[in-house]
């Protein structure tokens, strides 16, 4: 058997953390919607608050910091997008090539505002 490599093995005590408060958002999504037979708070919301409670109760041991610090950013960057993504193309889907072109100017303008406020406010590039 491989050994994995330095920086999954680094990081997978943190994902393995980060999954498993997923896990648990998941199961209090689902339950909310039995409890109230709809999605009031999405679960993405429900993780984030979870996460934000358990470190703030537990802390966070340095062996979970890489994992968690990755599942943060990338992880959680590429969720909020999927989730913008899929709320997005339905709407592109009803709204049409009026729709679209709109959100093509939008979203690129929005980004260089985000991007022209946040360096005229000294912050750094990244």
């Amino acid at each position: 058997m491989s050994e994995l490599s330095p920086i999954i093995a680094v990081r997978l005590p943190g994902l393995a953390l980060s999954a498993a408060v997923g896990l648990a958002a998941l199961a209090a999504e689902r339950a909310e919607i039995r409890a109230t037979g709809a999605r009031l708070v999405d679960g993405l919301v429900i993780a984030i608050a979870l996460g934000v409670a358990v470190r703030g109760l537990f802390g966070l041991a340095p062996r979970f910091v890489p994992g968690v610090r990755f599942a943060a950013r990338e992880v959680l960057e590429a969720a909020v997008m999927l989730l913008g993504a899929g709320i997005g193309l339905d709407a592109l889907a009803r709204g049409g090539p009026a729709m679209a072109a709109l959100v093509g100017v939008t979203v690129p303008a929005a980004l260089l505002a985000g991007y022209g406020i946040g360096r005229l406010l000294g912050l750094p590039p990244r």
